[in-house]
């Protein structure tokens, strides 16, 4: 069963072009992180950057990160499978495997280096 879990960031304050900042969470999720669109409302920052983690990571791996990005955009995130040794596994020692995220628990939505009022969008497809 695929899920669609949609949120946003609160209004980016902090003091204005490119300085603003915001932070939204999901409802909690559990399954693979299948896609995620992220779109901006209203005052769209110039060269904000926006990530997506899970809130409980205690590495806090990001599952998406733009930098310097305004517009909107959809993406398919992807992470390296690894051994137990924590090393990456290749199909033939160059080429990396990858495989999606899995989460349980909620979303973090970051929106950093934005306009005041901006807002991040968030809606991620989610496999249970």
């Amino acid at each position: 069963m695929i899920d669609l879990v949609k949120f946003s960031t609160e209004p980016a304050t902090g003091g204005g072009s490119g300085t603003a900042s915001a932070v939204g969470y999901s409802p909690p999720v559990e399954g693979k992180i299948l896609s995620v669109n992220v779109a901006y409302h209203e005052n769209m920052p110039a060269s904000a950057d926006v990530a997506l983690y899970e809130e409980e990571d205690p590495t806090q791996e990001m599952i998406i990160q733009r930098l310097n990005n305004n517009i909107n955009f959809r993406c398919y995130p992807r992470r390296p499978v690894q051994t137990n040794s924590n090393t990456d596994i290749t199909y033939d020692g160059t080429r990396k495997v990858y495989d999606v995220y899995v989460v349980h628990g909620r979303l973090k939505g970051t929106l950093t280096q934005a306009n005041d009022g901006s807002i991040a969008i968030f809606t991620v497809w989610v496999e249970r």
